[in-house]
């Protein structure tokens, strides 16, 4: 019978149910951080059923969980319940069965025994049976209807059926025939045996799914497939999505007599069905419950038929931040399905996508083209546009009114200009001008000027020459003077005049002279210089306010002692704004290292909204590199739309190496935007372009400018950019459908003002030519480039010896002497002694500032590095060592898992006590059976210390070879579904959550955000340099932090250079505390305190009823085993020994290990603690112990620990090879429950890191039992942050009902769950007569609890808007002198006022007066 639980089974306290209210629970599912509960209710009050939903889902929330799915189910009777689920009894119908009620039985009786035999194996009866058992407290029947026949008659039918099977049988033999090719095709076979065709004629879409359907055909794709192996059947789950909708999808499934499935499964995510199926409405959801299905096998591409070979320079990944979601993969697959040689990749401003690109270059064998989309900022541009050398001090400052944007197809329709000289306005120009067309509404609104205001008046085009000889002999000057510049550059083209004027624009002029004001535009210049402007938008208005800013310009100018336009001209443009796209390619090793530099000085120095690379820095970096002249949004085209001069325009175009033109359709922004308004504009330009590059000889080549590989997929570009943050430089994105990966035919026909020879030549030829200038080579270095210390070999292996022969004696015994070398050996001999001497270093100096230092991870399966001082945990088998004769003894006794279990025993030799030591950890876990494995030596500093820790790598390494390891945040799938949502929802179109979840996998991994690791540090060797691996920025693009990241993911590039964790803890920050409270050392402590060790199992060393505590253990406040999670863990094991405890620390710490798993196996199978899988170390020994090899067993191990399937398939030459580890584990001899257990498991914990957290947790329950204030003092100080004085100490009485409200709240916020954390502690003092004193002038300190003559004091920083400097200056002032009235103390202590009227309420300042009180005497 299935297992239901009550609430507080699962540590569920539901106050506000009456005793007539029922909920069971089945066993809560984890995945992914998502906890699944599924429960079932009776309620007398039915609307308290929302209210558990959300204290249940609250509840479990607290766990660091993503989310909580919950499935709540009514019940009331048995009867009830089964019409309720009818549809899941599909092989019988209303007839041929009946339901009784009798007392404590509910019969259920069956025509025949065929259907009783369907009706028992139904995995749905047994769940009923639990229903029934735990609601009425009755069980389930069931029998087969007695029927009396003619023995005659029998036979007769008996015959008939035979005969009916055979032909059934003949049917079924000849569909499996049919079937049979398929399955052999896909390596697989199906779970049902057909049981009829699918008339695909029948299929409708999902949508059109409803309620009173019963028997349905649908296609789709597969997702979310889950597969639930239960005791005695499966339960199969997975969603369809056909495009426009999704639904569920369910099936049982039992086990044969061998406790296995008949078939293997050949639904799997991805795969693409016709299905059909029952419908099933349950709890308002439908699904469908699968009777049928057939596999779409999808016809390849007729692979005969290649594309034509091209290179295509512009493909974008998913991390082009929130506008790519293809992956490099995806791109070179396409590329090899077509035939391509090479492609180019050039994402946003970044080059993240470098090592996937690297390793699907190398899977594919196709060539990759390295290059990024760059911002260009001109930093070598004069605020004096054309100067000419001569040094005018006339200035034309003007101002136009336009029809529209576009210098090229709008025109002006007021001219407003003032002459200034010697700081004078001398003389004006203002004309209206008739642009000859319709001026349009907007603009009118914009600037009063319409149709009847310029009738009659002249063009500009006629007024030109007037207007160039008001300019004579000037600088003309204007507010973003491109725009105005722009449209007479325009008229003076279409008049075959050339422009030749110098110009000054006040826009760049202002950001340079008033880099801190946020916003230049005129009008806030104006207001900023008292400047009046009444017509705003009108030419001669503006041109008159812009030339008096103008001069208060040059005034500031002068200041700096720029005191003429030969000086401006020297100072150059930091008009950051105005950046344009290009494209950066490396060739070779050295381009690539200047292409690094350039995308780490663009993150870091030159950063402003975006990063942004200097034209001066190219020009300093670009050998080996390839410039392109960028896109639509490129400085060559900006020139064309602003009408630049052909000869200008071709000195322009002589910088790139290569003129970049896109498919016509990709240019219909510049149309939206209003740059341009007819797409003959855009042809002329681009001819233009090409023409231009002919003459010079430049290279033209197309863009495709690729985000994605089917246009169908354009929407997720168009989701990505929708849900974009805070974005800088793209101009309004349009529904552009044309950025899809076209092949070289489409491509050919997007270029029409080119003739079918000249598209090809900037197609095919030019780009298979641009390819060729590339060579062959590796973003990221193929080997491992160790930091040098010197002798850091002879240093390790020295170190490591001292320190054996000071324990163990010289000569050493064998098996110290054996491990020890061999661990040597493969360290040195794989370059890791530097690791270890790094590591060493780092914690010598921490153990010399006071603070000791934790080991994580598996590096204390290295009794090497126990020997140099990295970890206090021996891997050693379990051992006696006497510290006076050193004397040892070893115990090979699988009785004994840890040397602290051992019994004392004093020295045979000298008498003295003798030491125990030996966690029996193999050290192939730590480096792999062949010594090759990286090691990974993650060290726990105090949380205090972590700075110190990393600026003492940086004193050994130097500064320049430190960095922090970078990480990039991607879109997650809720995150992903929601940005769907919120799309789709601005298009007013609603799906279900579902079709969101499908559609969410394909943007799922884009690129959002940078970060960096907690504390994982990177080390680059002197000999070599950071941009020989990587690029470097800052986390999250954040300019106010002095840390520098690595650019690509650490995971990147962590097998090449070192990569240390120097992370922070709390348990060290304790360890210090507890050792300056109370004047002892953590490594007197011994670690077989039997007290201590009963506080793991009861509260009886507290001196606590362990009724009065939950779960009946002495652990609160313990690190790792203070949790209430675990605290039943240990309630159901009750652990004897230190063994136990890692034990127990592995399974809590692992995913799926304890839950529904060996919590299972301990507590309803009796499998001992000590054979069930607790960590990654007992696959590898167990499976080793049972005979296997220790190479498969090591695998095996890496597979489990990382929840990987067992089944593993590899594509090697294009051809697909099973690796079934399920068969190898099945040839040893494993208890029957051993294999599933591991398919369960999701990840594993390693046994020394458990052991290294018990270790410092068992020290810490040491303090609590013999030095108890000390330890609730200290932890106080650790959650100081969460600290509520007014409940925990000042208004305690009222503690009780604060807990009950926070805990009747389905929602409570943070602060209330950390208060209740804490309450339960100061509950447990109450039991052991142990309070915190109020705050106290004279005794408190500033951050931190402490304990004086046995009183717990509380620091002034737990009254809540008192900060740590005011703190301080209490402290600091009450050492001076004594604080004479409370006046004097707020004056010398800087505390505000609320806060001393708090002071006050509590009686803090006792019998002192308010104010000063003066005497005469």
């Amino acid at each position: 019978m299935m297992k239901l639980f009550k609430p507080e089974e699962l540590n569920i306290n539901i106050d506000f149910l009456s005793n007539e209210d029922k909920i069971f629970f089945e066993s809560p599912v984890l995945k992914d951080k998502t906890l699944k509960i599924t429960y079932y209710y009776n309620l007398k009050d039915k609307s308290l059923s929302q209210k558990v939903d959300e204290f249940i889902k609250s509840t479990f929330l607290k766990f660091s969980l993503s989310d909580v799915n919950i499935n709540a189910i009514t019940y009331t009777k048995c009867n009830e319940y089964f019409d309720s689920i009818r549809n899941e009894f599909t092989d019988i119908d209303d007839k041929s069965f009946n339901c009784e009620d009798r007392d404590n039985v509910y019969t259920f009786t069956l025509d025949n025994q065929l259907l009783l035999d369907s009706f028992n194996a139904n995995p749905y009866l047994e769940l009923m049976r639990s229903l029934c058992s735990s609601f009425e407290g009755k069980t389930i029947e069931t029998k087969c209807k007695e029927i009396i026949i003619n023995k005659e008659e029998f036979i007769d039918q008996l015959k008939s059926n035979a005969e009916q099977i055979s032909e059934n049988f003949k049917i079924v033999k000849e569909e499996k025939k049919k079937s049979e090719p398929s399955a052999e095709a896909s390596g697989k076979k199906s779970f049902f045996r057909k049981k009829k065709e699918i008339d695909k004629k029948k299929c409708i879409k999902i949508k059109d799914i409803s309620s009173d359907m019963d028997f349905i055909t649908i296609q789709g794709e597969v997702f979310e497939y889950e597969f639930v192996d239960r005791d005695e059947y499966a339960l199969l789950k997975f969603a369809v999505d056909d495009g426009e909708e999704a639904i569920r999808v369910s099936k049982f499934i039992r086990k044969n007599k061998e406790d296995q499935y008949d078939y293997d499964y050949d639904i799997e995510n991805g795969v693409k069905l016709y299905l059909c199926g029952n419908v099933n409405l349950f709890q308002n959801i439908m699904s469908i419950k699968i009777y049928s299905y057939e596999i779409i096998n999808e016809e390849k591409l007729d692979e005969a038929e290649e594309d034509i070979k091209r290179v295509e320079i512009g493909l974008h990944t998913k991390m082009s931040s929130q506008e790519g979601f293809i992956s490099a993969k995806e791109y070179f697959k396409e590329a090899k399905k077509r035939g391509y040689e090479s492609i180019g990749f050039m994402d946003k401003y970044v080059v993240q996508s470098y090592p996937e690109i690297m390793d699907a270059a190398i899977e594919t064998g196709i060539k990759p083209l390295y290059g990024v989309e760059a911002n260009l900022f001109d930093d070598t541009k004069s605020l004096v546009n054309n100067y000419k050398g001569d040094n005018k001090n006339t200035f034309v400052v003007f101002d136009v009114e336009t029809t529209g944007f576009s210098a090229i197809d709008d025109r002006i329709i007021e001219m407003g200009a003032v002459k200034i000289q010697d700081g004078k306005v001398i003389d004006n120009f203002s004309e209206f001008n008739d642009p000859g067309f319709h001026i349009p509404y907007r603009i009118t609104e914009l600037t009063t000027i319409d149709d009847a205001t310029v009738a009659g008046c002249p063009s500009f085009d006629d007024l030109l020459e007037k207007f160039m000889d008001f300019c004579k002999d000037s600088v003309l000057v204007a507010h973003n003077a491109e725009f105005d510049i722009s449209f007479i550059k325009s008229s003076m083209h279409r008049k075959g005049v050339k422009f030749d004027f110098e110009y000054i624009d006040t826009l760049e002029l202002s950001r340079y002279l008033l880099p801190d004001l946020k916003k230049h535009k005129l009008d806030t210049l104006t207001s900023l210089f008292n400047i009046t402007l009444e017509n705003h938008h009108r030419a001669i208005d503006d041109a008159t306010a812009t030339g008096f800013v103008f001069l208060k310009l040059l005034d500031l100018l002068k200041e700096q002692g720029c005191n003429d336009l030969e000086a401006l001209s020297k100072i150059k443009s930091q008009n950051y704004y105005n950046v344009y796209k290009i494209s950066i390619f490396a060739t070779n090793l050295v381009g690539l290292k200047n292409l690094y530099r350039l995308i780490s000085l663009s993150h870091i120095d030159n950063y402003n909204r975006q990063p942004i690379v200097y034209k001066s820095q190219i020009d300093a970096n670009r050998e080996g590199l390839l410039i392109g002249s960028g896109t639509y949004n490129g400085p060559i085209y900006n020139a064309c739309i602003r009408c630049e001069e052909n000869d200008k325009l071709k000195e322009m175009m002589k910088y790139f190496d290569f003129i970049e033109l896109q498919p016509i359709d990709q240019y219909l922004y510049l149309i939206e935007d209003e740059s341009l308004h007819e797409m003959d504009a855009i042809k002329n330009i681009n001819r233009r372009l090409y023409d231009n590059a002919k003459e010079l000889d430049i290279p033209v080549l197309a863009n495709g400018d690729v985000y994605y590989i089917d246009q169908k997929d354009s929407v997720y570009r168009s989701v990505l950019v929708f849900n974009r943050k805070n974005f800088v430089g793209s101009r309004k994105e349009c529904n552009n459908t044309d950025h899809y990966f076209k092949t070289t035919k489409e491509l050919l026909k997007n270029f029409p003002y080119l003739s079918a020879e000249e598209a090809k030549e900037i197609v095919i030829d030019n780009t298979l030519a641009f390819a060729e200038k590339f060579e062959n080579f590796r973003p990221i270095p193929k080997d491992t480039f160790p930091p040098f210390i010197e002798n850091s070999d002879k240093d390790l292996r020295d170190c490591c010896y001292n320190k054996a022969t000071s324990i163990y004696g010289e000569p050493l015994p064998e098996i110290v002497k054996k491990r020890l070398d061999k661990e040597l050996d493969s360290i040195i001999g794989n370059g890791y002694a530097v690791l270890y001497i790094i590591a060493r270093k780092l914690i010598l100096q921490s153990n010399a500032d006071g603070y000791v230092v934790g080991s994580r991870g598996s590096v204390g399966s290295s009794f090497a590095a126990t020997m140099s001082d990295i970890t206090e945990v021996n891997p050693l088998i379990p051992h006696y060592v006497c510290p006076n004769c050193k004397h040892s003894e070893f115990v090979d006794d699988p009785k004994y898992d840890s040397g602290f279990d051992l019994p004392r025993k004093n020295c045979p030799v000298c008498s003295h006590e003798m030491n125990r030591d030996g966690q029996k950890i193999p050290f192939e876990v730590f480096l792999g059976f062949n010594g090759d494995k990286e090691p990974d030596i993650d060290l726990n500093f105090a949380g205090d210390y972590q700075l110190t820790a990393h600026k003492n790598t940086e004193k050994i390494f130097g500064e320049n070879f430190v960095f922090r390891a970078g990480t990039i945040g991607t879109l997650a799938d809720k995150t992903a579904a929601a940005c769907i949502l919120d799309y789709l929802e601005k298009k007013n179109k609603s799906i279900s959550y579902l079709h969101a979840m499908f559609l969410s996998k394909r943007i799922k991994g884009s690129k959002r955000t940078t970060g960096q690791h907690a504390g994982g540090v990177m080390v680059v060797p002197k000999n070599k340099s950071i941009l020989d691996f990587t690029p470097v920025q800052k986390p999250a693009d954040d300019m106010r932090t002095d840390i520098i990241t690595t650019h690509f993911d650490y995971h990147s590039i962590s097998g090449k250079i070192l990569k240390l964790d120097l992370l922070g803890h709390d348990v060290p920050n304790i360890i210090k505390n507890l050792e300056d409270l109370t004047n002892t050392k953590i490594e007197d402590i011994p670690f077989d305190d039997e007290k201590v060790l009963s506080l793991f199992s009861s509260t009886e060393s507290l001196g606590i009823n362990s009724d009065d505590l939950k779960f009946g253990v002495g652990t609160i406040a313990i690190p790792e085993f203070g949790t209430n999670f675990v605290r039943g863990m240990l309630k159901d094991t009750k652990p004897k020994t230190f063994s136990d405890l890692v034990r127990i620390s592995g399974l809590s710490h692992g995913t799926n290990v304890w839950n529904s798993n060996a919590e299972k196996l301990v507590n309803e199978m009796n499998v001992p603690m000590s054979e069930v899988i607790s960590t990654r170390d007992d696959i590898m020994n167990q499976l080793i112990d049972a005979g296997m090899d220790k190479s498969t067993a090591f695998k095996i191990m890496e597979f489990v620990r990382k929840g990987k399937p067992l089944i593993q398939k590899k594509i090697v030459d294009n051809e697909t090879i099973i690796i079934n580890y399920e068969d190898e584990i099945k040839k040893y001899p494993l208890p029957e429950w051993y294999l599933d257990s591991c398919h369960k498991i999701s990840y594993l914990f390693p046994k020394a890191h458990a052991a290294a957290y018990v270790m410092m947790s068992y020290r810490l329950a040491w303090y609590k039992v013999y030095y108890p204030q000390a330890f609730y003092a200290t932890y106080f100080t650790q959650k100081i942050n969460d600290f509520d004085y007014d409940a925990l100490v000042h208004r305690l009485e009222n503690l009780d009902a604060i807990v009950r409200e926070i805990t009747q709240n389905p929602h409570p916020k943070k602060k209330d769950e950390d208060l209740l954390s804490l309450a339960e502690v100061v509950k447990e003092m109450e039991l052991r007569n142990i309070k915190i004193s109020p705050i106290d002038l004279d005794r408190s300190l500033a951050t931190k609890f402490t304990v004086i003559d046995g009183e717990i004091i509380p620091p002034f920083t737990v009254i809540a808007g008192l900060g740590k400097d005011p703190a301080n200056n209490i402290i600091r002032e009450r050492e001076l002198k004594e604080f004479n009235s409370i006046e004097d103390f707020q004056k010398r202590t800087q505390v505000n006022a609320t806060v001393i009227a708090y002071l006050k309420s509590i009686n803090f300042f006792k019998d002192m007066h308010d104010t000063n009180q003066i005497s005469l005497f």
